[in-house]
């Protein structure tokens, strides 16, 4: 019997404000307690390496450093899900699941963990917010009002919307509302610049600068959200059971 567990790695941000989500799917090897764990590079052991135990919710447990063979032993650990991430510079990693069950065994597991190149990180929610409050204002008026729309042209309802005061930042609790069914809002600030937050399930987030002037115009923004990116960021995986 082949046995594949999924398990849930991730961090969960709230709708308010939303980032892309990343899914990653990993297979969870059952492991003896105080296995031994080769850390490679294009097939040559990697002494010097840093090996990252997580559990299950994320929590970090602790870190350990691969001696001159690549390798390293992990102490006995609690019966459960851990993720093991190595790692010898911010662009080289590789990561492995295993669990660890209550029963006693004999022979302590072996396991190897191929370094690759990896994607570069997403820019945080902060970095984003920040680049948006530096950047020119899109759309001055009395009133934060406008639709948003898909790309095909057509208004979407209920998307988040947290807008935030620059002078804040981002620590501060965004005034938080949402379109109507046909992608319209509106809101009056006090004068001042804010950046605001767009964000929907099935499309890539978008940041707007704007500013609330007293005796200004109305002047209503169409906001274009693309297809893509989701409200959450998580790691899933999935169960498969083959007998």
């Amino acid at each position: 019997m082949k046995l594949r567990i999924a398990t849930l790695l991730a961090w969960l941000l709230t709708a308010w404000p939303a980032t892309p989500r990343s899914v990653e799917v990993l297979e969870i090897h059952p492991s003896a307690q105080k296995p031994v764990i080769t850390v490679l590079k294009d097939g040559a052991p990697q002494p010097g390496a840093t090996l990252a135990v997580l559990t299950n919710d994320g929590k970090a447990k602790l870190t350990l450093t691969t001696d001159s063979r690549g390798t390293v032993k992990l102490p006995h650990l609690h019966p459960g899900i851990y993720r093991l991430s190595a790692s010898t510079s911010p662009t080289l990693g590789a990561a492995l699941c295993l669990q660890f069950f209550a029963a006693h065994q004999q022979n302590p597991g072996e396991f190897t963990m191929e370094l690759r190149v990896q994607p570069p990180p997403l820019p945080s929610f902060e970095e984003q917010l920040a680049a948006a409050g530096a950047s020119p204002v899109s759309v001055s008026g009395r009133t934060f009002s406008g639709t948003v729309f898909d790309p095909l042209g057509t208004g979407i309802p209920r998307v988040f919307i947290s807008i935030y005061k620059q002078s804040s930042g981002v620590a501060a609790h965004p005034h938080k509302i949402r379109s109507d069914k046909d992608g319209r809002f509106s809101v009056t600030p006090s004068p001042g610049r804010y950046s605001a937050v767009f964000s929907a399930p099935g499309f890539a987030v978008q940041f707007l600068t704007f500013e609330i002037a007293r005796g200004a115009a109305e002047n209503p923004v169409t906001v274009k959200l693309n297809f893509g990116g989701v409200t959450e960021s998580v790691a899933v995986a999935a169960k498969n059971e083959n007998r």
